[in-house]
């Protein structure tokens, strides 16, 4: 009997392992709210997004590897005009140690009713880009 037992306490022991299908990646979105460019190469993003009326956002940039000369800064306009990024933001760094980050606080709340376009020049040296958030605060 105990024979019999030792192969069905061990299938049910593997049983929920194999018997839960794999997690699924999600896909991703066909209509992603930024597109990033390497405008001229080297260390220059530009980050043109398209705001959701009525909403304020916050565009972040993460960079690593900062040390004591590494430096960094962004502009930023809002349907072509430009924009001063509201209080709060952080739009230049310099002599920042590890990982660090650029933000820009914009709203898109003027016009209730109109998408409006966010572009952004993230400029940077002697530190690694690693990516570019936006998020709606």
């Amino acid at each position: 009997m105990l024979k019999s037992l030792i192969p069905a306490v061990m299938a049910l022991t593997v049983l929920p392992c194999t018997a839960q299908p794999a997690a699924s990646r999600p896909e991703p979105s066909s209509a992603e709210p930024c597109t990033i460019s390497k405008a001229t190469g080297g260390d220059i993003r530009v980050v043109t997004c398209t705001l959701a009326p009525g909403r304020s956002y916050r565009l972040t940039a993460r960079f690593s590897g900062g040390h004591d000369d590494t430096s960094a800064s962004l502009t930023a306009s809002l349907d072509g005009q430009a924009a001063d990024c509201e209080s709060g933001s952080k739009v230049s760094l310099f002599g920042e140690d590890g990982d660090v980050e650029l933000y820009c606080r914009v709203s898109a709340a003027s016009e209730p009713d109109a998408k409006r376009t966010l572009v952004v020049t993230v400029l940077w040296s002697h530190a690694q880009y690693r990516d570019v958030i936006l998020s709606a605060e």
